[in-house]
């Protein structure tokens, strides 16, 4: 599987699911010389941690095999495919989100004061059936410690194969899309990270809609 740079997205707002309230949280690039000694990557638990992902399978929505949405391992990396389509003519909703630590505690993920990238890829499958194939979006944003969207974090994807706005990108089969470039300081408190799929109904029509996959790993915070 090859990879592909992540195309520049402009940050839109999502709330959905979103509910929480802890202290505020200051983006920055500078680390100070007290903390630098202490940073080092944080790697994010995997989707097999199940005590520290919140996995709504669907949030919105009927899923007609919705056991089919599972991690996948590809080329070394592990995806949470969706591979379901939405049953009658609504989409339905997926919801994925984890909780990040920041702390100076051995229970922080990220510790306060260090400059992270954060990093995650996306895959997509196609339909092999000859059924009418249907386009999934994957919509991708980390909220801040004060319940706010961090700017520059929201990115969307899609299956569909054909050239997109500059708000979405295209996944195509068979490559790992890396997500583009976003960098934060850390603060004290909890980020999040929500990743929501929309899966294209099947419809009423003949034959019926089968949703493309599209798939997402655990992300990763890259010592900037």
């Amino acid at each position: 599987m090859s990879i592909q740079k992540h195309s520049r997205i402009n940050r839109r707002t999502l709330t959905k699911g979103v509910a929480w309230a802890v202290p505020a949280v200051l983006a920055s690039t500078t680390v100070p010389a007290v903390a630098a000694s202490r940073c080092a990557d944080a790697v994010g638990p995997s989707f097999a941690r199940l005590t520290h992902w919140n996995i709504r399978n669907p949030i919105d929505g009927v899923l007609l095999s919705p056991e089919s949405n599972r991690v996948v391992p590809v080329q070394g990396r592990e995806y949470w495919m969706s591979q379901s389509t939405a049953g009658g003519s609504r989409p339905a909703t997926i919801m994925l989100e984890a909780g990040y630590l920041a702390d100076n505690t051995s229970a922080g993920i990220l510790k306060p004061g260090c400059a992270y990238s954060l990093k995650y890829y996306v895959s997509a499958t196609d339909v092999t059936s000859s059924a009418r194939k249907a386009d999934a979006t994957l919509a991708v944003r980390m909220i801040d410690t004060g319940g706010r969207v961090m700017m520059g974090s929201f990115a969307q994807y899609t299956t569909e194969q054909r050239p997109l706005s500059r708000f979405t990108t295209s996944v195509p089969f068979g490559v790992a899309v890396e997500s583009r470039e976003f960098t934060f300081t850390a603060k004290t408190g909890v980020y999040r990270f929500i990743a929501t799929i929309e899966v294209p109904a099947a419809g009423t029509g003949s034959p019926p809609a089968a949703a493309r996959g599209i798939g997402i790993t655990s992300p990763d915070f890259a010592l900037r």
